[in-house]
Parts: structure tokens; sequence; C-alpha cells
């Protein structure tokens, strides 16, 4: 089988899978890149499925967005208690959004800005960072 992804018209990516008999069930991920390795533009993509003999089939559409999770391995969340404004004691909210991973997990900002303070806290962070994303005015 072999999928095809199109935008503009054009092909951007051909990913072939090998061994899909039909009408069989099959998960395929597409890196947003091109077949020549660059990143596509921001947009919605059609996806094309063909078996061999060349019986294509569209097969709904993708849409393509820059913007990434910044935990980029396995993770997980705190629930409701780690969502962005859960109540805190005293009439605070929570300014983060709480996320769980194994150490060493990498992490990627998604979105440009400065890391204003690294540490550890052993009773209920764990290690965490803060960013100040650019053009932020908060403190």
């Amino acid at each position: 089988m072999t999928i095809t992804v199109a935008g503009g018209g054009n092909e951007v990516r051909t990913i072939d899978v090998p061994g899909v008999q039909p009408g069989a069930d099959k998960t395929v991920k597409w890196d947003g890149l091109t077949n020549g390795g660059r990143l596509v533009a921001d947009g919605t993509y059609r996806v094309i499925v063909a078996i061999a003999g060349g019986n294509q089939k569209e097969a709904g559409s993708v849409e393509l967005h820059s913007h990434f999770f910044p935990v980029r391995g396995p993770h997980g969340v705190r629930g409701a208690v780690g969502k962005f404004g859960a109540p805190r004691d005293g009439g605070r909210v929570h300014k983060g959004f709480d996320v769980t991973a194994r150490c060493g997990t990498p992490l990627a900002a998604a979105v440009s800005g400065t890391v204003v303070k690294r540490a550890y806290d052993g009773r209920l962070d764990g290690n965490y960072l803060v960013i100040r994303g650019l053009g932020e005015r908060r403190k």
C-alpha cells in the first residue's frame, strides 16, 4: 500500500507501507516532512491511499500546524489539579499546566522565550521549568 500526502494539488510525501492486506486497518504516522526531508508549510493536506495496481482512493485530509507538544516522549498529566487555572489555597489559581514524564525525557519550548527558573521541589513538583514566553508580561 502507498500513502500519498498532497497539498495545493501537488504530492509532498509518499509513504510505502508493505504487507497491508486490502480491508485491513493500518495506522500510519506522517512527520510533516516532504519526500526531500523538508518541513511542509501549515495547511490542509489530502491523504490518498493506493494498493498495488494503482487503485487510488482519497482517505480524507489532515491539518498540519507548526506548533507541537513540548514533551518529546511518553508523558501523562496530573489530572484536574494540574490544569491551568485550578484552584489553590488562599484563593490563588494554578498558573501552569502539569505534565509528568520519566527523568531524561526530552523537552522543547513550544514558543520562543527565556527559561527564568530551573529547579527541583521534592515535596510536590519534582523537576520543573518556568519559561517566560516571548512578549509575555507575566513575572
